[in-house]
């Protein structure tokens, strides 16, 4: 960056063994981009970051001759579709073990979003109010020293609802379309979808006592 704004050989710059990487091109991988512990959706880029949880991105390392702001900075991480090549370089290393990275199809579309987001929170007598009903009436007066874990929680009414009553609730959903409805919903209060509106104030739900993460709960590694 302080010599060209342009890719340079990969052996110009040389510090004993090393050659520099940084301010020359992003740094592809084969591994896909995920949510470090304690990540929060930035209430300014609400879309920016969790659609490409999906293990269809891979994490592109920082930063390129092009990159301005944190970008520049060596350990930037970013995410783009593995067909993005521009401005790019790559570290081959060698190894007998065969790579395998998993991909995860998902194909969830606005209209499965919104029967989901319908059946939790616009019918209270659903099974998912009677779920939450069941598991709290079972545990009795000791939800209120428990943690209690949903797997495969959707838009989250479960875990929020459990909350009512647990001392901490956690819900764990590998869907992105899914975790970004609830998480929107916990970290603001309110949520609106097309003809949706979900507060959790009129549902008198304290969504402090709630963790949201995304992950396969089959490999939660």
């Amino acid at each position: 960056m302080e010599y060209w704004m342009s890719p340079n050989p990969v052996n110009l710059f040389k510090t004993g063994d090393f050659y520099d990487v940084v301010g020359n091109v992003w740094q592809h991988t084969i591994t896909p981009i995920y949510p470090l512990q304690g990540f929060e959706i930035h209430p300014v880029y609400e879309d920016f970051t969790t659609p490409t949880f999906d293990e269809r991105h891979d994490m592109i390392k920082g930063g390129s001759f092009i990159s301005t702001g944190n970008e520049a900075l060596y350990h930037a991480r970013y995410a783009f579709r593995r067909h993005f090549h521009q401005f790019a370089g790559f570290r081959y290393i060698k190894t007998d073990r065969e790579m395998e990275v998993e991909l995860h199809s998902e194909e969830i579309s606005d209209v499965n979003v919104e029967m989901n987001l319908k059946h939790h929170y616009q019918n209270n007598n659903s099974y998912v109010m009677e779920l939450a009903k069941t598991i709290t009436d079972k545990v009795g007066a000791k939800a209120k020293d428990t943690k209690i874990l949903t797997v495969g929680c959707s838009v989250g009414r479960v875990p929020l609802e459990l909350s009512k009553a647990f001392k901490e609730s956690i819900g764990v959903d590998y869907t992105t379309r899914y975790f970004q409805m609830s998480t929107r919903l916990k970290e603001k209060g309110v949520l609106k979808f097309k003809d949706i509106d979900i507060s959790l104030d009129q549902l008198g739900i304290d969504a402090g006592r709630v963790e949201l993460f995304q992950m396969n709960p089959e490999n939660p590694d």
